[in-house]
């Protein structure tokens, strides 16, 4: 799914249709050296980026076995793949630190209604 509502807001719609919980893992969340020299990297750059739109990436979720498969796909068309989080039982998208614990986010992307 491309990202362009926001990180958070988009997988919040795959966590939904498919009935599962997302955890995203801050410290795995690529910031261009463009962004980090924009914003910075604390925990308000960060919701930035996970809730911003526009930005036309893919996220995609796939089985821990396809690791490997997914890895040689990317390095076969060029393409930089980053796994920044894991699907669980539950409902909906949680953004945690380096610790383990919940990062509130407000907004999580942009809302077309």
């Amino acid at each position: 799914m491309d990202v362009s509502d926001g990180l958070v807001a988009d997988l919040g719609h795959i966590a939904e249709v498919s009935g599962v919980r997302i955890v995203i893992d801050a410290s795995q969340v690529p910031l261009s050296a463009d962004l980090v020299s924009l914003w910075g990297r604390g925990t308000q750059a960060l919701l930035r980026t996970v809730t911003a739109g526009d930005d036309y990436e893919i996220a995609f979720t796939a089985a821990p076995t396809a690791r490997s498969a997914i890895a040689d796909a990317a390095r076969a068309a060029g393409v930089p793949v980053k796994e920044i989080g894991r699907v669980e039982p539950g409902a909906g998208v949680e953004l945690i630190d380096e610790g383990g614990r919940a990062i509130e986010v407000d907004r999580p992307g942009f809302t077309h209604f």
